[in-house]
């Protein structure tokens, strides 16, 4: 089992095939304010709607300048601190936002934002707090509801989740981000079925978005049918690559960059051919591109994994170690076990078992648990509890490749 979730990449070259997230490539449109500005109202107007029409760079512009001409005022370093975290420039954006705070303790704008910062940061406690301050300052703010919703969805508080989206669909006109962030918890609590559903929705609505392409794939792989979501996720990379000859832009979901979908397309379609069995094709995909990209951990694990499972023990080891040095980056039950995995593949087998109990505390009705379980006491020549740990995993919904991995471990016991 793989993953294709995840954030970080770490360029093993001077020059990447990407552009840094917080120094994008320009917009095409140039136009910086005028230095005859002397309000600083029109400055916030200006950065505002570079933010609006996504023109990141120029709306750094505007919010650098506005902030040079009155660093106290909460409404410029708001601004620049949206514009930073949109950029992904998350300490910057944290920054900006901790002051405006300080200078306007009762701006709901500074809460909202510091919000979505830490949000993006998993503080999704803190994140919590800012939402639930936004709305003891506007009881209606509906993006504070839905941060609220996406905070609540992630901690494991489910229905009260739900029940403010199903609030927001009532009241809000701009569905879209309401059907992502439902689609999104439906995700995390392994409704693969429902969150897939929804983003279909969506891309009947929208279907030139490639996000929702990759969204489609990403569930449909979760859910074990990857072969579908090689199909689908085959099909947006070739959309994408078409689209780089024409500049025509990947997708219109406010906060997805190019850069952050590109990553989530290569590491679901390497995860697919992995889970699939296709380990040669995985293999192929992720080196070509570490070459053009550098190491991503997600695709390094998915790498070394492959390599494993092609009976490439020693390269797996040494890929294995790289990926441990890294730092797992999230607390989830799929991070638990391909930490386990990790841990079993570089023979720490007190470490393995260690992670894959905490995620069979998290979710004992998941197959892939068991079958890392049973490989490792296999490895620990513990066969009796191997045995009976492989065979619960394939008395489960698990695919075909792995059912055939298990059955040819309990031969072999």
């Amino acid at each position: 089992m793989t993953s294709c979730t995840g954030q970080t990449i770490h360029s093993n070259k001077k020059s990447a095939h990407l552009s840094d997230p917080t120094n994008p490539p320009p917009s095409g449109i140039s136009v910086s304010p005028s230095s005859s500005i002397t309000n600083i109202s029109e400055y916030i107007k200006i950065g505002r709607e570079a933010v609006r029409t996504m023109e990141y760079k120029k709306a750094l512009d505007v919010f650098n300048k506005a902030v040079d001409y009155d660093p106290n005022n909460a409404g410029a370093l708001v601004g620049r601190a949206e514009t930073f975290w949109l950029l992904e420039n998350f300490n910057q954006a944290l920054e900006d936002a901790e002051k405006a705070v300080k200078i306007n303790p009762d701006m709901a704008d500074a809460y909202l934002i510091r919000g979505n910062i830490r949000f993006s940061l998993r503080e999704y406690n803190k994140a919590l707090q800012d939402y639930d301050r936004v709305l003891s300052l506007d009881g209606k703010n509906n993006a504070a509801l839905l941060g609220r919703a996406k905070s609540l969805g992630i901690l494991g508080k489910t229905r009260e989740s739900m029940e403010i989206i199903e609030k927001l669909k009532k009241t809000v006109e701009d569905q879209q981000p309401v059907i992502i962030a439902e689609a999104d918890i439906r995700q995390r609590n392994h409704d693969y079925k429902g969150a897939a559903k929804l983003y279909k929705e969506a891309f009947k609505k929208n279907p030139e978005d490639l996000y929702y392409s990759v969204q489609i794939g990403s569930c449909m792989g979760f859910d074990n049918k990857n072969s579908q979501a090689i199909q689908i996720l085959e099909q947006a990379r070739n959309k994408w690559n078409q689209r780089n000859k024409t500049n025509i832009k990947k997708s219109s979901v406010p906060g997805i960059n190019s850069q952050k979908l590109y990553l989530q397309l290569n590491r679901c379609l390497i995860t697919a051919y992995s889970d699939e069995g296709m380990y040669s094709k995985a293999i192929t995909e992720a080196e070509r591109f570490f070459r053009e990209n550098g190491e991503d951990d997600n695709i390094l694990h998915t790498y070394a994994y492959s390599l494993y499972r092609s009976d490439n023990r020693t390269e797996s080891a040494k890929y294995m170690k790289e990926w441990l040095k890294m730092g797992p980056k999230t607390e989830s039950m799929e991070k638990y076990v391909i930490i386990g995995e990790a841990y079993y593949i570089t023979n720490q087998n007190e470490k393995a078992e260690q992670y894959l109990k905490k995620a069979e505390q998290m979710d004992p009705e998941n197959p892939y648990v068991y079958m890392n379980l049973g490989v490792l006491y296999s490895q620990m020549k513990l066969y009796q509890k191997a045995k009976t740990n492989l065979e619960k995993a394939l008395s489960m919904k698990i695919s075909k490749t792995d059912a055939d991995y298990i059955k040819k471990h309990i031969k072999l016991l």
